[in-house]
């Protein structure tokens, strides 16, 4: 196993450019590791367009847990149902209460 902690994280925006998408939703996701500072102009991907706010961070939500359950799976050998939320001080959390919100 190496020693590479991943950070998966992500940003939603608004397009303004080009026009036929303006006013559509995206996402970002972005990987660092664990500690670095997280370098918003590389994105390891880009996802579109959404009709809504709500529908991007949805579906951002979902990207980033796909993505984190597949590097524990394959790290750890399973997969927890949980995360930690660096925003709050690296608390383990419950993907479902995450859903909830």
């Amino acid at each position: 196993m190496s020693n590479f902690i991943p950070r998966i994280s992500s940003r939603i925006g608004q397009a303004e450019e080009p026009p036929e998408l303006r006013g559509k939703w995206f996402f970002e996701i972005f990987l660092t590791q664990l500690g670095e500072e997280i370098d918003l102009k590389n994105p390891i991907g880009t996802f579109g367009p959404f009709e809504s706010e709500e529908e991007a961070k949805k579906e951002s939500a979902n990207a980033c847990r796909l993505a984190c359950e597949e590097f524990e799976k394959r790290t750890c050998g399973k997969v927890s149902g949980g995360y930690l939320d660096l925003k709050e001080g690296g608390k383990r959390k419950s993907w479902e209460s995450k859903n909830e919100k």
